[in-house]
Parts: structure tokens; sequence; C-alpha cells
């Protein structure tokens, strides 16, 4: 997967913690984007107060839309997994790490930056009442082919009722 290179438009800098709100933020870590390649030096920083890692400056919507080629691999159509595949990972002892809240029964849930929807329909195969929130329009798209409640664009825009969800998700997302 090939990456165009983008002139980024990273907002100013932030003085206090997304988050929280605190003004008590300190330097974390500083690196490069050795998974894709995407060009840049990132800066992330720690809040003290919630502990809250977040990028800063924060790159704005034109930069996360261009830092993910329409070819990504959570941009492609979900699939249910075969009866194979499941054994096969379990026979070759593939961990799949996540960390889920256990809930004594399936909920309502949110994955922001769900991409095409695989984690979500995953879950509802469980018995969940999924929803996803992607960034990538084409990708949105493509979970809502299969059937998924995926809003394409930026998370405030998407309409989703307040204390509506049991459990939100972001994972791999900025």
């Amino acid at each position: 997967m090939s990456v165009a290179t983008v002139d980024f438009e990273f907002g100013a800098k932030l003085a206090s913690c997304p988050a929280c709100q605190s003004s008590q933020v300190d330097p974390f870590v500083a690196s490069v984007d050795y998974h894709y390649g995407i060009d840049g030096d990132f800066q992330t920083f720690q809040c003290k107060y919630c502990r809250s890692v977040f990028l800063n400056p924060m790159p704005s919507v034109r930069d996360l839309e261009g830092m993910y080629a329409d070819d990504y691999y959570s941009f492609r159509r979900p699939y249910e997994k075969s009866l194979i595949k499941r054994i096969a990972r379990v026979i070759v002892r593939y961990p799949r790490i996540t960390h889920v809240p256990r809930f004594n029964m399936p909920a309502v849930m949110l994955d922001v930056g769900c991409g095409a929807g695989q984690y979500i329909l995953e879950m509802q195969q469980k018995g969940w009442t999924v929803f996803g929130s992607e960034l990538s329009k084409i990708a949105a798209a493509k979970g809502r082919e299969a059937g998924l409640d995926i809003r394409g664009g930026e998370l405030m825009e998407a309409g989703f009722e307040a204390r509506f969800f049991d459990f939100i998700r972001s994972n791999h997302s900025l």
C-alpha cells in the first residue's frame, strides 16, 4: 500500500489536555510512522491529571483523510470469517488482543474509526447492537453495503445520542 505525501496542516499546539482540559501536560513520545511510512514527526503528550496521551499538535480532518490510502486494509468490505479460519487461529494460537470490558450480556457499542466495520460485524454476530463512525466515507459506505450502521465523516457530526452507548471503542484511531 502506498500513501501519498501530504502537506499536513497540523493545528496550533494545544496548551491543555483535550480530554480533561488540565494544563498539566508533558511531552511523552516523539516518533515517525514506521508502520505505513507517512511523512512527518509525531509528538505525543501525556496529561498528568487524567493520564490521556494525545498528539500535539493534533492533525486536522484534512490531514487525517490524507493519511489513509483508499486501499487501507481496514477499508475493505467486512466479511464473516469462515469456520476454517477461526479454527486455524485457535490451532496456531494466534492471539487477538483486544481489551473489551466484560458485560453480563451483549450491549450497545460504538466503534470510532471502525473502517468498513469488520470488528463491529464480529460483535454483532455475538449479539451486540453495533454502530460505527469512520472518517473515510468510502470505508463507511462499504460497511453500510454489508448492512452495518456506520456514519461517515467526523464523529461529532454523526448524530449519535448522548449517553446512548454502553461501550465505546477507539482502536488505532487518531
